[in-house]
């Protein structure tokens, strides 16, 4: 068995001090200028849900910027609705900030001591841990009940862990990876309870909003059309960014027609890499560890902001890694921190665009890859237990090996057919009623690209 390694290179109290003077000032700009991202759109929806109106289409939307999120988060949201927009964004902010707290005291009962706050350090600090704030977005709360799951998971309460993840994979729909995946180990009774919690939350939502909130919701999500931008890590975004420029970047080939056949190889090829490292052992850590990370590279939707959902997990397998993939977990960790203002260097530049205009991907990519060279291969045990308590054999693992490897390919289906689920894009246009002084309305607009922050406002 691997000792724990140590947390020794990272500087946890020059990190959180960093990240907190960091995070104030986010919330210092947002509440004296009046400007609150994406925050506006959550309320707007709410706020909608409340009035009876369109949760989806409104004067504040617009096409490529509406809320990705279903119905059944909306109604969850509700409360914030009877605030006005900025208390409502402190309260949002305060739930962030306890959902931050869970998940630590989550990661205590699973990582060695002093991983915890060293993974949230680093958090803080990164490209995830500043956006995460400025556009108050859900993803601590979403990490949260992941990683509630995964400790679940690891305690052999698989059931009741699938049930949970079914759920909030109904309002983040790239967790859809799961269930494959549970199909990939042949764990049909996780499959079942984790279809249960997902049509459970589902039937909360067209209970409560309506069939045509979820109508609207799928017509939103047709709109998503920012995945080439650095923020997004996904192979889609690389995918995208090598063969069709932008304002920002320049393509490496110009071919915007090969971008849809080279994700699909790529996924193809990156989820066969990952089925045949882990055929032969099933480790609760390293197995969610590689599914999560798998997730976001593989969906649309994998924002840089949502590498919390997979912190736990990753952290886990880390503490156990091998020497020989020590450099490959820096490496990783480094991309996955770099500072998404400095995206944009080296522009207008191909080999820029696909260096560190894509560095969050190459970071996704070898985070995976140590994961699953840690893992064992047959040989070193005659008998693999589930952790439904299924005896299978390295025999019958080889023997299975290609039919694994096709089930673990619906994964790529499920994410290519549902990926999207959150904001979509680092652009944000702002449109909506603020109350104080004398205005009534303002316009506000907010382009946050890699390097610069533009911001136009209006008020009348």
């Amino acid at each position: 068995m691997n000792r724990h390694r140590s947390t020794s290179l990272v500087p946890v109290e020059l990190l959180l001090v960093i990240g907190a003077l960091v995070s104030a000032f986010v919330v210092w700009v947002a509440l004296t200028s009046g400007k609150y991202s994406d925050f506006v759109l959550w309320h707007e929806s709410a706020r909608a849900f409340r009035d009876g109106r369109d949760l989806y289409f409104s004067d504040i939307s617009r096409p490529g910027f509406r809320n990705m999120n279903p119905p059944q988060q909306v109604v969850l949201m509700a409360p914030v609705a009877w605030l006005p927009i900025r208390e409502a964004l402190i309260a949002w902010w305060l739930v962030t900030a306890a959902s931050m707290y869970g998940c630590i005291r989550l990661w205590r009962s699973a990582l060695p001591r002093g991983w915890p706050v060293a993974v949230f350090s680093l958090l803080l600090v990164s490209a995830a841990g500043y956006l995460n704030i400025r556009a108050a977005n859900q993803t601590w709360v979403t990490a949260w009940v992941v990683t509630w799951g995964w400790i679940l998971w690891r305690r052999q309460q698989v059931r009741r862990a699938a049930c949970l993840l079914g759920a909030i994979a109904s309002m983040k729909l790239f967790l859809l990876i799961l269930l494959p995946y549970f199909a990939w180990r042949r764990q049909w009774s996780s499959a079942a309870f984790f279809i249960a919690g997902l049509v459970a939350a589902f039937t909360l939502g067209l209970i409560v909003a309506g069939p045509h909130a979820f109508s609207s919701w799928v017509s939103a999500l047709k709109e998503q059309a920012w995945q080439g931008v650095p923020l997004n890590m996904s192979l889609l975004g690389g995918a995208t960014r090598a063969f069709q420029s932008s304002d920002e970047s320049r393509a490496l080939v110009e071919r915007p027609s090969a971008v849809l056949a080279v994700w699909l190889a790529a996924s193809v090829l990156v989820s066969s890499f990952a089925a045949w490292r882990l055929r032969a052992e099933r480790n609760s850590d390293r197995d969610l560890a590689a599914i999560l990370t798998l997730m976001l590279l593989l969906t649309p939707a994998g924002w840089i902001y949502y590498i919390p959902l997979a912190a736990g997990p990753l952290a886990a397998a880390a503490a156990v890694s091998s020497s020989r993939t020590r450099w490959l977990w820096i490496a990783g960790v480094v991309a996955l921190l770099f500072p998404y203002h400095f995206t944009d260097l080296g522009q207008p530049s191909a080999w820029a665009t696909m260096t560190v205009g894509s560095v969050y991907m190459w970071g996704g990519l070898l985070a995976l890859t140590a994961t699953l060279l840690d893992a064992a291969q047959p040989g070193a045990a005659s008998i693999i237990h589930s952790a439904e308590g299924e005896g299978v054999t390295v025999a019958d693992v080889r023997l299975t090996d290609l039919v694994q490897t096709g089930l673990l390919f619906g994964a790529v289906c499920w994410t290519v057919a549902c990926g999207t689920s959150g904001p979509v894009g680092p652009v944000v246009h702002e449109h909506h009623t603020v109350e104080r002084g004398g205005a009534t309305s303002a316009r506000v607009e907010i382009g946050m690209t890699a390097g610069e922050l533009e911001v136009k406002a209006g008020a009348k």
